[in-house]
């Protein structure tokens, strides 16, 4: 019976000329209007922004231009429903309308807040600016701020829309984080991991890393919230949960200020007195070397009399960290180093072994060949 009642009201409304058609059209027509004036104010207002080099204003209007052009036409739709529904008193419409109206704008809030973060995590990231950026640390704050942005949007809706009280979620939220965290240990346990590493910054993006305790060593790719993606020396993709980086040791060769060389170079035991010569021209050229580091100690000493050779020890710190700038800065070091050994007429000496035979242990060394000789020919 309300079916058809409202039906007859819907034709009498069409038939008595109320007017709600002529102001429904009139609202559609501002939307669409304002929806075009929209467009018109983004597309001339952010190349301007774009080329001035603002990244907030840039982000602000590229988030805002989508949810806002959806904020237009859903509150004209709205609008317009509710002017059908009061002109033909149509109550459950407008009992829809009334639960839905605070659900999608709060709907479109979050998704311009969550784009404008999105925007400006991307922007810092992409930025060419000269100062140091941590684009771990970026990316950790965006995630954070786009929890925290839903999280509030669900305490909003509870009470707002779902009609829920907060001492209710609250309560039931108590009682549920109990059951979740027993279920949930190691995942709860990698997203604190995750959460530590954001604030410590053990290591960032792009950072060398390796354990001396695990297996673990490679270029940090990403760093989630669960999962951190390593891409080792064989670029292979490793992924690492995070809690694993609260119980190991991890070295950062990627900070590194200097590369530190120990090297011995091994001399002949005839070319003992050109020693101090040799060790005087090295320390020279150590000292005027520009790739050798000279805030931190150097020094080249005879350390060792091996079996073999007098063996020198070279010590010092190049000012290249990197690895392929390091091993040619080690490179042209070690080969001025020879220069320097041949430059004084020495060598560098070999594992040998020397046999002294007392002058009066007479040998017969022909009659043993000649008898090596006869067993040759007689086998053959």
């Amino acid at each position: 019976m309300n079916l058809a009642a409202d039906q007859v009201r819907f034709f009498d409304g069409i038939t008595g000329g109320n007017g709600w058609v002529i102001r429904s059209i009139i609202i559609l027509a501002v939307t669409l209007g304002l929806s075009y004036l929209e467009k018109i104010f983004f597309n001339r207002l952010l190349p301007k922004y774009k080329r001035s080099g603002k990244i907030w204003d840039t982000a602000l209007i590229n988030a805002f231009h989508r949810p806002l052009n959806v904020l237009i036409w859903y509150v004209g739709i709205i609008l317009t429903i509710k002017e059908l529904a009061v002109s033909l008193d149509i109550t459950f419409i407008l009992d829809i309308i009334k639960e839905t109206r605070d659900l999608g704008i709060v709907t479109i809030a979050v998704w311009f807040l969550i784009s404008f973060i999105r925007e400006i995590e991307g922007k810092f990231i992409r930025s060419k600016s000269k100062e140091h950026l941590d684009k771990t640390m970026i990316k950790g704050m965006g995630l954070l701020f786009r929890i925290t942005v839903l999280i509030l949007a669900v305490l909003i809706l509870l009470p707002l829309v779902f009609k829920v009280p907060l001492s209710g979620v609250v309560a039931l939220g108590g009682l549920s984080g109990v059951f979740v965290g027993f279920a949930s240990k190691d995942l709860l346990a990698n997203v604190f991991g995750g959460m530590v590493i954001f604030l410590d910054r053990p290591f960032a993006i792009g950072d060398w890393i390796r354990s001396p305790d695990r297996e673990i060593e490679g270029y940090v790719e990403d760093i989630g919230w669960r999962l951190t993606k390593i891409l080792t020396l064989e670029k292979r993709p490793l992924y690492v949960p995070n809690a694993i980086f609260s119980t190991i040791a991890i070295e950062n060769p990627s900070r590194m200020l200097c590369r530190r060389v120990i090297a011995n170079v091994a001399i002949r035991y005839r070319d003992a007195k050109k020693l101090p010569k040799i060790l005087s021209d090295i320390r020279e050229m150590m000292e005027a070397h520009p790739d050798i580091n000279h805030s931190h100690f150097m020094t080249v000493n005879l350390t060792a009399f091996t079996p073999s050779a007098l063996e020198l020890t070279l010590h010092f710190f190049t000012v290249a960290t990197k690895l392929v700038e390091f091993r040619k800065a080690q490179e042209n070091v070690f080969l001025k180093v020879l220069d320097i050994v041949h430059a004084n007429n020495a060598e560098c000496a070999y594992p040998t072994t020397t046999l002294h035979v007392p002058d009066e242990l007479d040998i017969p060394v022909e009659k043993l060949l000649k008898k090596v000789s006869k067993r040759k020919k007689s086998e053959t």
